[in-house]
Parts: C-alpha cells; sequence; structure tokens
C-alpha cells in the first residue's frame, strides 16, 4: 500500500511568515499600549495624574492597573510567537518532534492570551466612567471651595493650564463663583471692583496659551457674545471633564482594536501549527516511501489535505 498526500502546497518560508506577521502586529500594538498607559500616567500632562487629590489610593491603583493591563498580555503573547517563530525553523527531525510538542504548548498559552485581551474594552469603559465621575466631583468641590482653599486652587488653576479647559463642563461654571474676592483683592482695595462684573468672571489659568491679543477675563460672557464666526475667544470654552473624557474616549476604542485582534488570534496561532505538523507527516510519508530512516529534509506543509490509499505496483517477473 501506498500513501499520497494532496493539498496546497505552503513553503517553509511561507509557514515563518505568517507566525512573523502576528508577532509584527503583536508588537505594534504593544507600543502602542505602553505610549497611552504612560500618558495617563505621565505627571504634568495625564488623567490619573490631575484625578490623583479627587480618589482614593486603591481606587488609583485599580485605574492604573486597568490601563497598563495590557502591556503584560500582549508581551507574553509576543514573546510566545517569537519561540514559535523559533521552532518552525529547526531544520533536524528529531528536534522538530521536539518542538512541535512543545509548539502545541506555546499555542495553548497563546490562546489563553489572547482570552485575556477580549475584555478589553469594558475595562477601558470602566475606566472612562470613573475618570468622568471623579473629575466631576473634584471639580465641583473645588469650584465650591475656591475662595477658601489655596492647595485647591493651585491644583485647578495647574489643571486647566495643561488641558486648556476652564470649569467643569465649561466656562459657564466659573460664573455662579466669587472669583475675584478670592484671587484679586487688590482690585476691591483699588476702588474698580465695582465696575467688574462678578457674574461673569474668569481666572487666568482660563487663559488659551497662543494668543495674538492679550487676555481679559473679565466679562468673559459679553466678550463671547460680541465674536463673530471666524473668531476665537480669548478663554477656553470647553470643561475640564470633555478634555479628560477625551483620553478615556481614546482607551476605549483602542480597547475594542484589542478585542479584535484576540478573536483573530484565537484561530490565527493554530495556522502556522497544521503547517508544521503536516509537513513532519508527509516527511515520514516519504521517508517510508523511500526506505530511509534518515528524513532531516523539511516538507511542504499543507492546511487541508486528504489521504489517498492506492495499491503497490506488482513486481513484473
Amino acid at each position: 500500500m501506498c500513501w499520497k498526500v494532496c493539498g496546497h502546497e505552503w513553503s517553509e518560508a511561507a509557514r515563518v511568515t505568517g507566525v512573523a506577521v502576528v508577532a509584527a502586529a503583536d508588537l505594534v500594538l504593544l507600543l502602542a499600549s505602553l505610549v497611552w498607559a504612560l500618558l495617563s500616567v505621565s505627571p504634568g500632562q495625564g488623567a490619573l495624574h490631575f484625578l490623583s487629590p479627587w480618589v482614593s489610593r486603591p481606587r488609583l491603583a485599580l485605574l492604573r492597573l486597568a490601563a497598563l493591563y495590557p502591556v503584560p498580555v500582549l508581551v507574553v503573547g509576543l514573546g510566545f510567537s517569537l519561540a514559535i517563530m523559533a521552532d518552525l525553523t529547526v531544520p533536524e527531525w528529531p528536534l522538530r518532534r521536539m518542538a512541535a510538542t512543545r509548539g502545541r504548548r506555546l499555542m495553548l498559552v497563546r490562546c489563553l492570551a489572547a482570552l485575556l485581551l477580549l475584555p478589553a474594552p469594558f475595562a477601558f469603559q470602566w475606566y472612562e466612567q470613573q475618570v468622568e465621575a471623579t473629575a466631576y466631583r473634584g471639580l465641583n468641590l473645588e469650584l465650591r471651595r475656591y475662595p477658601y482653599s489655596a492647595p485647591g486652587r493651585a491644583h485647578l488653576h495647574r489643571l486647566q493650564y495643561q488641558l486648556q479647559c476652564c470649569g467643569v463642563y465649561s466656562v459657564e461654571d466659573w460664573y455662579s463663583v466669587d472669583a475675584a474676592q478670592a484671587q484679586y483683592a487688590f482690585l476691591l482695595q483699588a476702588g474698580s471692583a465695582g465696575t467688574l462684573p462678578l457674574a461673569s468672571h474668569v481666572p487666568f489659568s482660563c487663559c488659551r496659551r497662543y494668543m495674538a491679543r492679550p487676555c481679559s477675563t473679565r466679562d468673559v460672557r459679553r466678550q463671547v457674545a460680541r465674536l463673530l464666526w471666524h473668531e476665537r475667544p480669548c478663554v477656553n470654552t470647553l470643561g475640564c471633564v470633555p478634555r479628560l473624557r477625551l483620553e478615556a474616549v481614546a482607551f476605549q476604542r483602542y480597547g475594542w482594536l484589542l478585542l479584535l485582534w484576540g478573536l483573530l488570534q484565537l484561530p490565527a496561532p493554530c495556522l502556522p501549527l497544521r503547517l508544521f505538523t503536516t509537513s513532519m507527516q508527509v516527511a515520514a510519508w516519504r521517508a517510508y516511501r523511500l526506505r530511509r530512516a534518515n528524513f532531516t529534509k523539511p516538507a511542504p506543509g499543507y492546511l487541508v489535505t486528504a489521504v489517498l490509499e492506492a495499491p503497490e505496483p506488482r513486481p513484473s517477473h
């Protein structure tokens, strides 16, 4: 009896290329995850840095974990992809058998790492909700105690200047705060506070960084009403909560990308292992047919195989 394997042949380079593409995608996602995670926790511009005075340490640790958790998962996936790619390039038959046994275990762990990426969008959605709720509570608290708390005023001004925002949801949140009596007492002493409309006054931290004209924080409501359609006010009109949510929304979109990549990774690593296993089967079949015990040459692999049984030719007398 002789055996014949049918199907589309996949060379050794094609098998290694498939795993290399998976490893390259893991590397790109890992770098993106590192950049976004470092930006979220970096001092001076990260959302968690500005929210740290208003949140407890355990909750802050959970928020940092939610921002950083894809990093170790992607590192594990990248490491196993490189290990599988190294096993696919083993030339000798005894080592290839050992590599195939280890490759099955690596594939199992690789699939488990892909499963850990599936809850990424839900973790980032919780992160977005916590950032918005914490920023809303903290900013309202600082606005209420603005005339009485110097550390709170300093943190609020630093947040507004770094993020280029003003108020909680808009600049109108400052209209109900008597900021002039707390920050500009010299106006009261000079007697010019009588002409200062306190109902629409904002602090200087609401000013835009780069403006051609001087920034005026008096009577902001009237300034905005007098602007033409192509002009921008000298103060920021967007609140700090929407600014902080922009980062969280970007995290959530990245989480959906990780979910898609995790779903693609579940069947993707199985293809190189299938090609690797069929390659060894074809090599063993060729060695049996040629009556050779030493079969070290790699054989082509197949995704779909069909084993056909045919009668051996009878020897002629």
